[in-house]
């Protein structure tokens, strides 16, 4: 019996996300070492070859960079022009990214994807134009250095001293469908240079003496190499589970990296990456909130860590708790993590010993089975980083004097009141102030209350006073005891009080959605629901908001909804569209046209995007990760709100559209069936009276107007039965074996004198087979026809009708030589009661969709186009069984 293997999760997980991105452009990306290898000249070559092969293939943007060889591959192959771009008063070329979205080819040829766009551009990077191409479902061709893989840039740093300002998160290539490695050998590229291939003059000796040196090509090639190599083994064992061929997988590794607000945290994520890659594992960066408010640069970099760890494809978690290792150890074991990356502790003995060990200590010891690792930051990364934005603490001044101004007002009560109380009461005096004090202020002022009460008490109230010696071994017991209790009180109220303000903002943010959901869900009408988000948004982050709604034809509004309290300028609404039409967020603090003055948001529903939220915030203010995350869940909840409004109108529009169908439906069959019974008894009156009446001329004449009449009402009410049949969805055909010759004969009989003044030519082939059809249907639309032709064809002209079997279907054609069908109406002309704008007086507009309706119930089709010699032609298609005339010799 054959061992049962359960699929891995993560392999699952990878093929749901190939699939999702199955509609989408393929990516495919030529990786080199290092500038002139022969990247761009690669993928030219390749483009070349897909333009031979009949691809529809456009180069979007190659760099050149005046290489001959490189230029003369450019000339068969079509380029577009680029875009000029305006900076500071000098024009700028980039890659015209909606002119290549207008043109959809097939493949486009974009170089250098880690450039960065000039300012005012749609994405700040170039990278990001690609993605929108691959959204589009257009394929592309790419060049990259592998220094530019941001996991690669600490590394590169270290390696050639040269710090890569352009960078590609690695979540990129994790999307390539392919990538072709452009290799040569460190001595074939430095002939190259000094050949003059890759740089000219002055900069060819520079880069040789620098970037271009033997042994840094060496290491960026291995890195290439390297990084190549892990595709290729990903991409067997991919095949390996395609195929479900049994191999020796390896246990699974997770990998969590601990970030916070230091000033290494972006080499730690970089790092943990790359080991990541490395293993081929899945890893997800952790952020402890502490119990205290951060200021606004230390919301700033963890933001930008933790974005950085998203977009090098690492998963984020952001929870709370005043013990590190505690917290870090919960979201690792809950996670399923084997390997934990923090930081080496770089603190000096001094802060070690007042702040205590560092977290990474407890870690190791606290871990169990999980391993950790403790990186050493990239020290020059760091360097840079920390003299730039290392926040500074600033100094509660105002508590400091506050505290300092009640501990003076406490020692002048507790000088009145130590005659009555003694000084050992006055201690508890103290004690209290510390403990009250503790509940207010923050963590510095309270420990210096206590240490200063202490020092008072010492001073003030114990033998000998006014001195700091202390006499008796029991006030000095005392005093000791009194120190340490305090320091002890003071800290832990301290601590308990910022465990209550960041609980107290973790409720606020709780209260908040659940206010946002209770008044917005539960409103009296949409309009009242929507002005209280926006008065929450206005509330909870002090910004103005705008909303901007998606309209019936599933646009985006150009005006704000009037509970919108942002006036958007025409950019600002152009951003808002993007960010519809991509369902993504765009505008302030992201990576699309972040030079917009509003956030913008999509307004994300279960089955479509809704409409866009706009927030912009206080001037000169941000929004950290964590406010980043609760309007994002405003802007879900928002969207629910509209998509559940927009599927109950929808039912209602529904429930009204049926039960006036019902009614249509009981009126027609009700006066068409009241019509019916005196119409047959006139008819018959007036066809006896006819009989009567001999051969008197005048009134034979009214006579035949009245029957021409009597048959008008009866094809009406006919029409109208028939209707009532096809919407009622019971017409069941009844197939038997037909002559084509017949249901010709009966459908001109059927017309009657209503086509009597135009020549009916029949064009049928000789020795048509019996067909297996309903011959009373196919009769009824070949009269249909006929009238219809009849009614927009001058008297005298030919009506001419076509038969012919063909491939086991049945085809019926009906020409006239009238004016022909206005292209406006050949899309509707077989809707039910459509007619024409240049139809004569008369008539139902129910013919034509009766002939669609007996069609499409042989499972067939009829449609209507003009003659080029004028006039109309209605074709009709059957699939029909069909008796071949030798067939039916043998059956006579």
């Amino acid at each position: 019996m054959a061992e049962h293997i359960r699929p891995d999760p993560d392999a699952i997980l990878a093929e749901l996300r190939r699939e999702a991105f199955s509609n989408r452009g393929r990516l495919t990306v030529f990786l080199g070492m290092c500038p002139g290898v022969g990247k761009t000249y690669t993928m030219l070559q390749y483009g070349r070859a897909r333009l031979r092969e009949g691809v529809n293939v456009v180069v979007g943007v190659v760099e050149t960079h005046g290489r001959s060889e490189t230029e003369a591959l450019l000339e068969d192959l079509p380029v577009l022009p680029r875009k000029p771009v305006e900076y500071r008063g000098v024009e700028l070329q980039e890659m015209d990214l909606d002119a290549i979205l207008d043109e959809r080819p097939e493949l486009v040829l974009v170089d250098e994807l880690a450039h960065t766009n000039a300012p005012g551009s749609r994405h700040p990077k170039r990278y990001q134009d690609v993605l929108e191409l691959l959204d589009a479902g257009i394929s592309v061709y790419t060049t990259l250095n592998v220094q530019h893989l941001d996991s690669r840039a600490d590394v590169v740093r270290q390696i050639t001293g040269v710090t890569v300002r352009e960078t590609v998160p690695d979540s990129i290539l994790d999307r390539a469908d392919e990538i072709q490695l452009v290799d040569l050998t460190p001595e074939q590229l430095r002939e190259r240079l000094e050949e003059g291939k890759v740089y000219l003059g002055e900069m060819a000796q520079a880069a040789a003496a620098h970037f271009f040196k033997f042994e840094n090509l060496a290491a960026l090639r291995e890195m290439a190499l390297r990084f190549t190599a892990e595709r290729a083994d990903e991409d067997v064992r991919g095949a390996m589970r395609d195929r479900k061929i049994s191999g020796p997988w390896k246990a699974g590794e997770r990998l969590l990296v601990a970030v916070g607000t230091d000033a290494h945290g972006e080499s730690l994520i970089r790092w943990t990456r790359r080991i990541a890659g490395e293993l081929d594992c899945p890893w997800l960066a952790v952020y402890v909130e502490p119990d205290t408010p951060l200021d606004s640069l230390a919301k700033e970099r963890i933001t930008r860590n933790l974005s950085l760890a998203r977009q090098l494809g690492g998963d984020v978690i952001i929870t709370s708790g005043h013990d590190v290792t505690e917290a870090l150890l919960r979201v690792a074991r809950e996670q399923n993590v084997t390997q934990i990356i923090v930081g080496k502790p770089t603190r000096s003995r001094w802060l070690h010993w007042l702040k205590g060990r560092s977290p990474a200590y407890d870690l190791i010891r606290r871990s169990g089975y999980i391993d950790v690792y403790v990186v050493q930051p990239e020290k020059e990364a760091s360097k840079d980083r920390s003299t730039r934005i290392l926040p500074q603490s600033a100094l509660p001044v105002n508590e400091f004097i506050s505290a300092g101004a009640i501990t003076l007002l406490v020692t002048g009560v507790a000088w009145l009141l130590e005659p009555i109380t003694g000084y050992e009461s006055i201690a508890l005096v103290y004690l209290l102030l510390v403990v009250a004090l503790g509940l207010k202020l923050s963590r510095g002022p309270v420990l210096a209350v206590a240490t200063t009460s202490a020092l008072l008490w010492n001073l003030l109230f114990t033998e000998p006073r006014f001195t700091f010696y202390i006499e008796k071994f029991d006030d000095a017991m005392m005093f000791a005891m009194f120190f340490i209790v305090a320091l002890a009180m003071g800290h832990l109220t301290s601590r308990l009080r910022r465990s209550e303000m960041a609980e107290r903002q973790r409720e606020r943010r709780t209260a908040a959605l659940y206010e946002l959901a209770h008044q917005a869900a539960f409103a009296t009408d949409l309009d009242t629901g929507l002005r209280a988000a926006v008065n929450l948004i206005e509330s909870i982050f002090a910004a103005k908001a705008a909303l901007l709604l998606r309209q019936t034809d599933h646009t985006l509004s150009n005006v704000p909804h009037p509970a919108s309290s942002l006036a958007l300028a025409e950019k600002e609404k152009g951003v808002a569209a993007w960010a519809f039409s991509r369902r993504m967020p765009a505008g302030k603090f992201t990576d699309t046209l972040p030079d917009s003055e509003a956030l913008h948001l999509p307004l994300q529903g279960r089955t479509a995007v809704m409409g866009v939220l706009s927030v912009r915030p206080p001037a000169d203010e941000s929004f950290d990760l964590t406010e980043r995350d609760l309007l994002e869940a405003f802007a879900v909840l928002i969207g629910l709100v509209l998509e559940k409004d927009h599927i109950i109108e929808a039912f209602k529009h529904a429930e009204i559209i049926e039960a006036s169908e019902h009614l249509r439906r009981a009126l027609l069959e009700s006066v068409s069936h009241e019509l019916k019974t005196p119409l047959s008894a006139v008819q018959a009156g007036i066809d006896a009276l006819a009989r009567q009446v001999g051969e008197e001329e005048k009134k034979q004449a009214t006579l035949r107007e009245i029957q021409a009449a009597v048959r008008r009402l009866h094809r009406v009410i006919g029409n109208l039965l028939d209707m009532t049949r096809i919407e009622a969805g019971v017409i069941q055909p009844k197939l038997e074996w037909s002559d084509v010759g017949e249901i010709i004969q009966a459908g001109i009989e059927l017309a009657g004198e209503s086509v009597g003044e135009h020549q009916i030519v029949i064009e049928a082939v000789k020795d048509l087979p019996m067909v297996k059809v309903d011959q009373a249907l196919l009769e009824q639309c070949l009269c249909n026809l006929l009238l219809n032709s009849a009614s927009n064809s001058e008297p005298g002209t030919k009506i001419i009708i076509r038969a012919q079997t063909k491939e086991n279907h049945l085809i019926l054609s009906v020409l006239d030589e009238g004016k022909g069908i206005p292209e406006t109406d050949l899309r509707r002309i077989f809707e039910m009661f459509y007619r024409g704008a240049q139809a004569r007086p008369g008539g139902t507009g129910l013919g034509l969709a009766i002939v669609d309706g007996f069609v499409q119930a042989h499972g067939g089709s009829v449609h209507a186009a003009n003659r080029d010699s004028g006039g109309a032609e209605f074709v009709i298609t059957i699939p029909v069984e069909s008796l071949r005339p030798e067939w039916m010799e043998s059956f006579a």
